[in-house]
This record gives C-alpha cells, sequence and structure tokens, in this order.
C-alpha cells in the first residue's frame, strides 16, 4: 500500500475513533449538574488537533458544539435566537479546536511539548471566552428568563451584575477545564508523540 494511501487511512481511523470519543465524552457531560456543563471533550480535541492539524481540531470541536445544541440552556437559547445558538455552540469548541490545532502546528515547529502545553491551556481559555461573549450578547435573554440557565437570581439584576453572576457561576467550570487539560498536557504529548511515529512509518 502507497505510503500517502496508508496516511489517509490512519487520519481517518483516528478521527473516527477521537469523534466517538468526544461524543460520548460530551454526552455525559451534558448530565454534569453545573452551569453550562463541564466540557469534558477538550482533552480529546487537543489530541485531534495536534495529530490531524487544525481541521481535525475544527471538526471535533464543531461536534462537540453539535451535542451541546441538545442541552436545556442551548434549546432555551435557540427558542430565542436560532442564529446566536448556532453561533455559540459551534462557535466555542469549533473555534477552540481549530486553534489548538493552529498553536501546535506553529509552536511544535521548535518545541513540540511546548505546542502541546500551549494548545492545552488554550483550548479552555476560548471554549470559556466564546460561551462568555455570546452570553454577554444574550443579556436581556436571560435576565428576562429565570430558567434559561443561570437561575432566578440572573432576573431583574443589570446587565453589569448579570455578567459579574456569570463570570463567578462559570468560573469553576472554567478552573476544572484548564487545570485538567493542563495537567493532562504531558499525557496528550505522550500520545501525540507515538501517534506520529507511527504515521512516520
Amino acid at each position: 500500500m502507497e505510503k500517502n494511501a496508508r496516511v489517509r487511512i490512519l487520519y481517518l481511523a483516528q478521527l473516527g475513533l477521537l469523534l466517538a470519543v468526544v461524543v460520548v465524552l460530551q454526552y455525559i457531560g451534558n448530565f454534569i449538574p453545573v452551569v453550562a456543563g463541564i466540557n469534558l471533550t477538550l482533552i480529546p480535541i487537543v489530541v485531534g488537533a495536534a495529530l490531524l492539524g487544525p481541521t481535525g481540531g475544527l471538526i471535533l470541536g464543531l461536534t462537540c458544539g453539535l451535542m451541546t445544541l441538545f442541552t436545556p440552556m442551548a434549546q432555551g437559547i435557540m427558542s430565542y435566537s436560532p442564529l446566536m445558538a448556532l453561533l455559540i455552540c459551534f462557535g466555542k469548541t469549533g473555534l477552540a479546536g481549530f486553534a489548538a490545532g493552529w498553536f501546535y502546528r506553529w509552536i511544535a515547529k521548535k518545541n513540540r511539548h511546548i505546542g502541546i502545553i500551549t494548545a492545552s491551556v488554550a483550548t479552555p481559555i476560548i471554549n470559556t471566552g466564546v460561551f462568555v461573549l455570546g452570553c454577554s450578547l444574550l443579556v436581556d435573554y436571560f435576565i428576562g428568563n429565570p430558567d434559561a440557565g443561570f437561575g432566578p437570581i440572573a432576573a431583574g439584576t443589570s446587565a453589569g451584575t448579570f455578567m459579574g453572576i456569570i463570570c463567578v457561576m462559570i468560573a469553576p467550570n472554567f478552573i476544572i477545564e484548564f487545570l485538567a487539560n493542563a495537567i493532562a498536557s504531558t499525557a496528550i504529548y505522550q500520545v501525540v508523540k507515538v501517534m506520529e511515529k507511527r504515521i512516520q512509518k
């Protein structure tokens, strides 16, 4: 079998496996009882982004975004503004996956380990940042709908106070995701290094 054909087959096999992992982890994460859910898929997204490049990271991120569309908060936003729901759900993990692949390829030219660490810590920052930005554009919706995801505490607040509430309530999610990715970065590096060697054979 030609090397190029073998590489394509390996690429598709890895992408298929990582897609399955993303779907399962996101399905589990949707049921974790915290605001916006803990995103368990960020680690396989980073692995995929490093192995498969920015396009692979984007595909994995968009798959995660598709899964989040079925969460109660996303469904509520969908009824209010389908466009914003799509932009938030697909944008946060899609952009995070694409950026992870780009960061890795750019930095790995000099140091692959640093590339993995950078991609690992950038992913939760981008994911949470896009989510908070999206919420900031939906302040009126969340203030007027106490059951929309942030509870009765959001009702009747000012826009500034509401954004403070968002930051406080989402902070634990972000910290968990950030630490998980940072701690797992060395393990991710080892996985990527082994898989890259197999691809090059």
